[in-house]
């Protein structure tokens, strides 16, 4: 089971990622999109980046139900500064 939840994990987050990139290497290779779509690949907030981030929170769901994927985005966002630089 550990071994399907990994790999699921990685084909998840490249199948995500690569579907985003690759027309944006097309683009540089000197393809052409319509207006939109090529500002929205070219811009900063393409998220092919956030593959891996999408497969973990999609599997988490998955595999935890909404209590485990809670708990994993709370621990994303805690803000528990105790011990940091003598606080």
């Amino acid at each position: 089971m550990k071994q399907e939840k990994l790999s699921a994990f990685f084909i998840i987050a490249f199948v995500f990622s690569w579907i985003l990139w690759i027309p944006v290497a097309l683009i540089s290779a000197g393809f052409s999109f319509t207006g939109p779509v090529d500002a929205f690949l070219k811009g900063p907030y393409n998220p092919a980046a956030f593959g891996p981030t999408l497969a973990a929170i999609l599997l988490t769901f998955l595999y935890g139900g909404r209590d485990e994927l809670l708990s994993l985005l709370r621990k994303g966002f805690k803000r528990d500064f105790h011990g940091f630089c003598g606080l």
